[in-house]
Parts: C-alpha cells; sequence; structure tokens
C-alpha cells in the first residue's frame, strides 16, 4: 500500500468529466464532452434515443474546501489523474470548519495551500461507523473540532520537530484525531495500520479504478467503447 509521508507539490487542475451513455447495445465512455455521433454505428446522437441517458461517471475526487471538518488526502507530487502510481506516497491532512487545508510537512505547518488540494480524496468519516454520524451532525461540531485542531497546534510542530519516519504529515492527523477524545476517533489514532486499512485503503481502491479509467480513455482519445 501507498506510504503517506510529506512535501506535497503540483499545480491545482480541473477535474475532467468522465461521460457514460449507451447506444447499439454499447456503453461508451468520453471525456468532458460527448460524442455528435455514436462512435460504434455512426449515428447522429442529437436525433435518437440513448436507451441510458448521458450521465458523468462519480469521481473519487473533490475539493477539500467542500468538505469542511474532514481527512483528506492527495499524492504528494503532482495529482491523482496524471501522476498517481501504487508506489506513489500520499500527504495527509485536515480541514478546519470552514475547509482551509492545515497540514504538516518538512517546513512545518502550513495553513494556506488550500487552492492545492483541488483534486483530494476525502475520508468519509461518518461512513466509516454509524455512531459518528450523529457527531458530526451535532451544530456545534465545528467548533469543537477547530477548538480541538488549536490544541494539536499548540505542540511543536516546526520544521526542526519533522522526521519523514517517526514525525510526519500521518503524526500529525492522528495526534489531532486523540485530541479529539472522542470514540472511535481515539481507537483511529492508536494504530497506523488499522486506520490505513479502515480509512485509506477503501478510497485509494476506489481512485485506482477511476484512474485506469481516465488513463484509458486518455490513451484512445477520448473514447471507449464496450
Amino acid at each position: 500500500m501507498s506510504s503517506l509521508c510529506s512535501s506535497p507539490s503540483g499545480l491545482d487542475s480541473l477535474l475532467p468529466h468522465i461521460l457514460c451513455f449507451e447506444h447499439c447495445g454499447r456503453k461508451v465512455f468520453s471525456v468532458s464532452s460527448l460524442p455528435e455521433q455514436c462512435p460504434s454505428c455512426s449515428t447522429d446522437l442529437l436525433d435518437c434515443d440513448l436507451k441510458i441517458p448521458p450521465f458523468a461517471v462519480p469521481s473519487p475526487f473533490k475539493r477539500a474546501i467542500d468538505f469542511p471538518c474532514s481527512i483528506v488526502i492527495k499524492p504528494t507530487k503532482g495529482t491523482f489523474l496524471t501522476d498517481y502510481t501504487n508506489k506513489s506516497h500520499l500527504h495527509i491532512a485536515i480541514t478546519d470548519s470552514r475547509g482551509d487545508v492545515v497540514e504538516f510537512d518538512q517546513g512545518g505547518v502550513h495553513k494556506d495551500r488550500s487552492l492545492e488540494w483541488a483534486q483530494c480524496l476525502v475520508v468519509g468519516l461518518a461512513e466509516a461507523e454509524p455512531r459518528v454520524a450523529d457527531m458530526v451532525g451535532d451544530p456545534d461540531w465545528g467548533e469543537y473540532w477547530d477548538l480541538c485542531l488549536a490544541r494539536t497546534l499548540e505542540r511543536d510542530w516546526s520544521r526542526e520537530m519533522y522526521s519523514e519516519e517517526e514525525n510526519n504529515c500521518f503524526s500529525f492527523v492522528l495526534t489531532f484525531l486523540t485530541e479529539l477524545n472522542q470514540h472511535p476517533f481515539t481507537g483511529w489514532a492508536s494504530s497506523k495500520v488499522s486506520f490505513c486499512q479502515k480509512l485509506i485503503l477503501p478510497k485509494t481502491v476506489l481512485a485506482g479504478k477511476y484512474i485506469m479509467l481516465y488513463r484509458k480513455l486518455q490513451q484512445h482519445q477520448g473514447l471507449i467503447v464496450q
């Protein structure tokens, strides 16, 4: 499984949409826009009925700013769609109640790079355990989240304290989860392995399938007929 480490980089990227429709018994995938004609039978798509209306394949990648009070993940270098492989390192961070990203790497704590998180995976805290849904739905949850984040930041997260193996971005997030002092967050923070297996691995597996489809489309000039 990919390791979690520091030093994110890369430019923001506009997320392309993968579209899908069915015609003449075939499924057709395209990037960003639909073809004027069916690539299988050359029928003008504007003048025919489609068995399945065109729809966008749900993307696992989100803008961090749209998901306050969350844990977010992206490649340390580059973006998921263009650069990610199974051997890529991942960078993990936290969003506050406004959606601003707070992260830790070898340069220390950063609070001004939210725009770089325009193509990230959002860890679904409420999805992991049903009891969390009621907790995060509380009107005061955002205020409590920010308070615990502020307490976490009171610790020494300077560049001098950074260690690629022992005190990295992952350590920062687990420390924050411990500071929440709520079950199941403290349990998640007690084991890096179980945290990855329960919360991160399902997201990266889903992302891998989407990336594979996207890159296949790129190789076939934006069209795939199945």
